[in-house]
């Protein structure tokens, strides 16, 4: 999933992952939402919406391309690309290693799915993907301008005329048939559907069962008040959420029956991460916000960094997170684990 993403350590499938929301030992059914142990279903309480801290000053257009990594993050490991000399690493979770070596090739982006990795050539800006399936749906051999991977999936703009096209593991699912069109600016796949933002910017959606969970979430967006406009867009598994082109407020919508809150319209974000029902942002002034569902029914602030740093991109996986970590000229990827659920790997030293 691309800078706004804009997802490890999990061996369960992904539609009933016993472990990933709310309280106790969750389940989460793709197509019902999230249960408790004992079926009931669960919402985010009242206080877990995100305070109006660390707003930002002023309404400059933010810069949300100028992160020194390309950084993304899957169900179990996360895959980072140093901007200024393509060096690519991957990380993750014992169990992933077929998702963590790339090809010998210099690539300009990198997309972390939960089963498998694709990256972005930096010659001819073709696309590459290696993973735990061995026999993988063939690639496209076009040119892409940006790619975007879910649970085992992924979608990419094509360079020249800007259309859609995905490739993957779930052709009766509904997640590779995108919408028609052309000159889509931004896209994000998640584990259940994807969205992208048309030459218009606004958003359309596609994928699972398309009534039971993209047509929902689309009824959702155009439902919004106002101009409807979204520059980066961000899909978990059963949500999505976006950054407004002229206000830079997060909005979020689910197909479940209870919504996810909000951030408060005083924060205006420069990049939104999601994964299932958890969104963490990167605000204006480089702090880090997350809401929505956790691990366990934890506070969503347990997913926030523990120190004061300047962030400029950011990544979360099940039950992890990264970002990127600004000081002075100087950048790095840092990561983080829900308590409890600490990652047992380490950020590579060359990053």
């Amino acid at each position: 999933m691309p800078i706004q993403k804009v997802r490890s350590r999990l061996s369960l499938p992904i539609f009933y992952t016993c472990i990933m929301l709310l309280s106790g030992c969750a389940l989460l059914d793709a197509a019902n939402g999230a249960s408790d142990q004992n079926g009931n279903a669960n919402t985010p309480d009242a206080q877990d919406t995100p305070d109006a801290h660390d707003g930002p000053d002023g309404n400059t257009e933010p810069e949300i391309l100028n992160s020194a990594y390309s950084l993304s993050a899957g169900q179990a490991h996360t895959c980072a690309v140093r901007k200024s000399d393509s060096y690519f690493e991957c990380w993750g979770e014992e169990g992933t290693e077929k998702r963590l070596g790339a090809p010998s090739n210099a690539y300009t982006s990198v997309e972390a799915g939960d089963w498998h990795t694709c990256a972005l050539s930096k010659v001819g800006s073709t696309v590459e993907c290696w993973g735990d399936v061995e026999a993988q749906p063939p690639v496209p051999s076009d040119a892409f301008k940006s790619i975007s991977s879910g649970a085992s999936d992924t979608c990419g703009i094509t360079a020249g005329d800007g259309k859609i096209k995905c490739w993957g593991w779930n052709p009766t699912r509904g997640q590779l048939l995108p919408p028609d069109g052309s000159n889509f600016k931004a896209i994000s796949v998640g584990q259940n559907h994807g969205c992208a933002i048309d030459a218009d910017d606004k958003i359309q959606c596609w994928g699972y069962l398309h009534e039971l969970v993209s047509s929902k979430i689309q009824t959702a967006i155009d439902a919004e008040a106002g101009p409807n406009t979204y520059r980066a867009v961000s899909v978990g598994a059963n949500s999505t959420c976006a950054i407004a082109l002229e206000t830079s407020q997060v909005r979020c919508w689910t197909s479940l029956a209870s919504p996810i809150p909000n951030p408060s319209p005083d924060i205006e974000f420069s990049a939104i991460s999601s994964y299932d029902l958890r969104t963490c942002g990167v605000t204006n002034d480089a702090a880090i916000i997350c809401w929505g569902a956790t691990l366990l029914n934890q506070d969503p602030t347990e997913a926030q960094p523990k120190d004061d740093g300047a962030f400029d991109a950011i990544a979360i996986g099940a039950n992890h997170t990264c970002a990127v970590e600004v000081t002075g000229d100087a950048s790095k990827v840092v990561c983080w684990g829900q308590p409890g659920f600490e990652p047992t790997w380490t950020v590579p030293e060359d990053l």
